[in-house]
């Protein structure tokens, strides 16, 4: 018989994240655009039709133009919600998430690591870079060590299906020999034949049992990956670091950094939608920042600056496609402004940042990850 699951006596691994609902966004929890862009994608896989699926939710695709932004769960939710009407399949989240798919930063870097027990404790770790409400724990339960996962209270059955699906279905790929879970442990009960969950998982499936989780043998958890690179692996980790601290800052002016971020024309957001968005009215939020040292204001031109000088430095885009995705009218509007910020206009600028390699592989290595 295999030993119960319930909570964290036994973990030898707890990611260092911070828990408190006071670093999360107010409001609705939220989700990583590249996430939310990513199921679109791999629901257009199995038939369905992405622009739809966005319409049916109400959501705007260029609100996921920005890989480091956040957007409200409930699109992530709802989209399976319709995607199942259309379909018909009750499984379709375990479907989706078997399906190929894009890579984002938290895939790249587990990718990379030398072992899959190495890229279960990244996954562990960057979690939140997913979703706000992830957590993953390492729990050691001879003879197995578990991926111990929860998504919160509100957790759909299609949510966990789909991303116990992502997360297995490349192994046998990238490891030699190919590698599958000994076992998964689902919540719920089963919302199809349990024969197609084995099919898919490509192990033992369990539900209705205590808690959401992955077993994996020792002799799984030390097999090489095909793609290990140390040097990636320590170059992409302080990606996710810088990502991870600030989405986590118990700072408004971060959170309010990564929903300008989120916009189409970037900064272009007004304070109403910002305070909406964090679940604030204007005046409390104008009055946080005001304690943070900071305004409105001051922000989203940080943020218009920052997004300006990363568009400059390719060159294969014109002054005017710039000025146009930071939502200026003209190039003339852009130039007087840019020259505010830097004391530069944005073509000495341009030719600043391609005057150097290190500009050239900073910008280059930056629209890799997004």
């Amino acid at each position: 018989m295999t030993p119960a699951l319930r909570q964290s006596p036994g973990a030898i691994y707890n990611p260092a994240v911070p828990r408190s609902d006071a670093n999360l966004p107010r409001g609705e929890n939220a989700v990583g655009t590249d996430q939310v862009g990513q199921l679109l994608y791999r629901l257009e896989q199995t038939g369905l039709d992405a622009k739809r699926l966005a319409s049916e939710v109400g959501l705007d695709p260029t609100r996921l133009s920005s890989t480091e932004a956040r957007i409200e769960r409930r699109y992530f939710r709802e989209l399976f919600a319709v995607a199942e009407d259309l379909s018909g399949d009750s499984l379709i989240g375990l479907h989706a998430g078997s399906m190929p798919g894009r890579h984002t930063l938290l895939t790249y870097l587990t990718m990379s690591q030398s072992t899959v027990g190495d890229a279960l404790r990244e996954q562990a770790r960057f979690a939140q870079l997913a979703f706000d409400s992830l957590r993953l724990e390492i729990v050691e339960r001879p003879p197995y060590t578990y991926s111990q996962v929860d998504l919160g209270p509100e957790q759909t059955h299609h949510e966990s299906e789909y991303l116990t699906s992502l997360w297995i279905r490349p192994l046998p790929a990238q490891t030699s020999p190919g590698a599958s879970p000994a076992e998964v442990r689902f919540a719920h009960p089963p919302c199809g034949p349990v024969s197609e969950y084995e099919r898919v998982l490509g192990c033992a499936v369990r539900f209705r049992q205590p808690v959401w989780a992955i077993a994996f043998s020792d002799e799984v958890l030390k097999m090489t990956i095909a793609g290990a690179n140390p040097a990636v692996a320590r170059a992409l980790e302080s990606e996710a670091t810088q990502r991870l601290a600030a989405m986590t800052s118990p700072l408004l002016r971060a959170r309010v950094e990564a929903l300008l971020r989120g916009e189409p024309s970037t900064g272009a957001r007004s304070p109403a939608q910002i305070a909406k968005s964090l679940g604030l009215s204007v005046r409390t939020l104008q009055r946080h920042l005001r304690d943070e040292g900071t305004t409105f204001r001051e922000v989203r031109d940080d943020v218009r600056r920052q997004e300006a000088i990363r568009l400059l430095a390719d060159p294969n885009l014109r002054i005017s496609d710039v000025a146009e995705e930071l939502g200026f009218r003209d190039v003339a509007g852009f130039d007087s402004t840019f020259k505010r910020w830097t004391g530069r206009t944005p073509r000495t600028e341009r030719q600043r940042l391609l005057s150097g390699s290190v500009g050239k592989a900073e910008g280059t290595r930056r629209r890799n990850l997004r």
